[in-house]
């Protein structure tokens, strides 16, 4: 006896395969590098922030004191709470465990797919633009969600395991196993972003399409193409249950988010550039007058169908706008750079489709049919950035068939390939393509950095650590960010959008003492309270007394202790 284990008989020993892994390695390092840049958390990353923090504190899943959270779903909130309880600071509590541990583990289905699909070395290059393109490498950093990175991992892991299940049932094989692990994958996804639902249902059109064109459409090999759909059901299910039951608990009700009421009216808000009518669907109070429509069970009697019939030109309009938005998005500077759309198109027409391919080509087109979706929603990167993942199997293909030819070409320069200097110069040519395309994303992603730091809201701060040093450790903040209490280490209420005195009297009810604003929220967002801007009078407003203000460019923040 050795110490090793023998091989099966029959099955060569698995080996490392050392280039995925110098592509692992160097995609956690190119994540790393920007994570260690400065930054903070904004937006939905303070809130799944602030949720984590709650849960650790007992407070159960909040993020808003007083009220369960039902439109954030769990999965940043769990791995921010991993990095909180760390003790990793708060801009890197939610970045390291998802966009450096599970966006830099998002080149594995890639290469799975392209190896899949076409061969190892389409594989390796798909996953070596997905460990350094900036829009998956370096934007989520900046985007103010954290959702995207482990969203990718899922959605692509929910691909290959299809990919995989199919190849079962066109074999005749039990798909059993693969089919859990769909369920699994998608219903991960689901934890991250409720879309991923959409996700499994073109998978699941992709199985049927296999069972009916992959072979004899026989009785057998419909039971089993049933059997592995419930069983894909039935996992996603179980995954999701936890989060289900959540909502349940929340709203009374059977819902998948507790997003769908007021939907519609923010996605208005957005195709129409109008932070006004997104704080009006949010922030308005409901009937009773003591709470905002975004906490309201009011909102859950909303439907999108309702929205739709209630005006039908408007969501023409919507949608339109959407469609138009979209061609800008995708082909803008953070999606599809222009040299990456050229090798997208040389691996879709490269090479002609063969039966074997075109199993896994219709199911990379099935997989970019949820885009259609967005179109009744609103258009924003971050929400595009999954097909752009998905199409990195087509540019790893266009950028194999780079490589082919750049060698191929310094072969027959040369007279034909072989050992010593003109085998080397043949490999250098193979290298070339993609050590250009690596420079370019690291070029790219440099540029990203250089442009969204100066955007961040670091200027909150300011009026965070004011908050930190002179006010009680229970002190109860009302504002319209999440930042700002989030850093200051306080509890958030909503900050409404009603007349002063229903303001004051929703601040009573929830023991809020602080008020934080901005002159930019008054003058765009609000324009009644704009005696607040009045910073000559310490009492602008009955029961207010403003302690500190902040001036910035553009903009000047106040805090004001609620009497």
């Amino acid at each position: 006896m050795t110490g090793q284990a023998a091989a099966p008989a029959g099955r060569p020993p698995r080996r490392i395969d050392w280039a995925l892994l110098a592509i692992v390695l160097a995609g956690l390092a190119m994540r790393g590098a920007f994570i260690s840049l400065p930054r903070m958390a904004r937006w939905d990353e303070a809130s799944y922030l602030t949720i984590a923090g709650n849960l650790l504190a007992g407070r159960g899943y909040s993020e808003l004191l007083g009220a369960w959270d039902v439109h954030q779903p769990p999965m940043i909130s769990l791995l921010a709470a991993g990095g909180l309880a760390l003790k990793l600071p708060l801009a890197s509590a939610a970045a390291i465990p998802a966009h450096l541990l599970l966006g830099g583990l998002v080149v594995l289905p890639l290469y799975a797919l392209g190896r899949a699909i076409y061969d190892r070395r389409t594989g390796l290059l798909a996953a070596l633009l997905a460990a350094f393109y900036p829009a998956l490498a370096v934007s989520p950093l900046y985007w103010g969600s954290m959702t995207e990175p482990p969203y990718l991992l899922f959605i692509l892991s929910g691909l290959y395991v299809t990919y995989r299940c199919g190849l079962a049932l066109s074999r005749g094989s039990r798909p059993w196993g693969w089919a859990a692990l769909m369920g699994l994958a998608f219903g991960l996804g689901y934890l991250t972003r409720p879309e991923s639902l959409l996700f499994l249902a073109v998978m699941l059109v992709y199985l049927g399409l296999v069972w009916l064109f992959g072979g004899p459409p026989r009785l057998r090999g419909l039971g089993r193409l049933a059997g592995a759909a419930g069983i894909a059901l039935a996992t996603l299910a179980l995954t999701a249950l936890p989060y289900l039951l959540h909502l349940h608990r929340a709203t009374g009700r059977w819902v998948l988010s507790g997003k769908a009421g007021t939907s519609m009216d923010i996605s208005w808000a957005f195709v129409n550039r109008s932070q006004a009518l997104h704080d009006q669907a949010t922030a308005t109070l409901d009937g009773s007058g003591r709470e905002t429509l975004w906490l309201s069970p009011e909102a859950l009697d909303r439907s999108i169908s309702g929205w739709i019939a209630a005006d039908p030109q408007r969501f023409a309009t919507l949608v339109r706008r959407n469609l138009r938005d979209s061609v800008a998005v995708l082909f803008g500077r953070e999606l599809f750079q222009p040299w990456l759309a050229l090798l997208v198109l040389l691996g879709l027409a490269g090479a002609p489709w063969t039966r074997a391919r075109l199993r896994g080509q219709a199911l990379l087109l099935l997989a970019v049919t949820p885009l259609a979706s967005l179109w009744m929603v609103f258009i924003e990167p971050r929400f595009m950035v999954v097909y752009l993942a998905i199409s990195l199997v087509w540019a790893g293909a266009g950028l194999a068939q780079l490589t082919r030819w750049a060698s191929g070409t310094v072969d027959a320069a040369l007279g034909g390939s072989g050992a010593g200097w003109r085998g080397g110069l043949s490999r250098a040519a193979a290298v070339l393509p993609a050590a250009l395309a690596v420079a370019a994303m690291v070029w790219s992603g440099a540029q990203t950095a250089r442009r969204e730091i100066p955007r961040l809201p670091f200027y909150r701060l300011e009026a965070a650590r004011w908050l930190a040093e002179n006010t009680p450790a229970d002190a109860v903040i009302m504002t319209r960010n999440a930042e700002t209490a989030l850093y200051a280490g306080r509890s958030l209420i909503a900050f409404p959008r009603a007349t002063w005195e229903e303001t004051l009297a929703y601040a009573d009810a929830r023991g809020a003492r602080y008020l934080v604003v901005d002159e930019w929220e008054i003058g765009e967002v609000r324009p009644y309270l704009a005696p607040l801007l009045d910073l000559d009078n310490r009492t602008p407003l009955p029961r207010l007394t403003r302690v500190q203000s902040y001036q910035h460019p553009g903009r000047t923040t106040m805090l004001f202790r609620i009497d």
